[in-house]
């Protein structure tokens, strides 16, 4: 079957989101929102459990056919990079989280924008809830004075992890 530009079935063209905005409510005497410019990944996984036999082989086959079996959950993960700045509040959130401070795990909201809409103050494309999530990971990535040794723009990479992950559409 094929389907017509517009027709039944047709998707609208992705919008080119390329600003995404961290939210962390619940941080002391920190910056609300940070602006990141890439999303590196967003990861929810299954693990895939041993297999179990569906039944006896076929007589005279050999052949035992098996059925994967969904095993253990994994932390969600959220990867974001930006260009480094004079803010702190990331490495704020994770120093929380070496110190094993309750406070370190917050309800974070990811809001997905076109530059268009954040210039304009629009409501994100769409929306990330990350429940109970920390900063388990920060790197600073960057350029030396070598030859060939980067772009000159050091940037800051994080990890966020958390318990469950939902996507929200406005």
């Amino acid at each position: 079957m094929t389907v017509q530009p517009g027709g039944v079935g047709a998707q609208a063209p992705a919008p080119d989101v390329s600003v995404f905005v961290l939210t962390i409510p619940g941080l002391p005497g920190a910056t609300a929102k940070i602006v990141f410019q890439e999303i590196v990944d967003i990861v929810s996984e299954i693990e895939v459990a041993q297999s179990a036999p569906t039944g006896a082989p076929a007589p005279g086959s050999g052949v035992t056919h098996t059925k994967q079996q969904m095993g253990p959950t994994l932390p969600p993960t959220v990867t974001l990079k930006r260009g480094l700045d004079g803010d702190t509040t990331l490495w704020q959130w994770h120093q929380l989280a070496l110190d094993g401070a309750p406070n370190a795990r917050q309800e974070v909201v990811l809001g997905m924008y076109t530059a268009a809409d954040y210039a304009a103050g629009k409501p994100p494309v769409s929306t990330w809830n990350l429940t109970n999530a920390w900063c388990a990971k920060i790197a600073i990535v960057g350029a030396g004075a070598g030859a060939g040794a980067g772009n000159g723009v050091v940037g800051e990479t994080v990890d966020i992890v958390c318990e469950t992950l939902s996507l929200s559409k406005p």
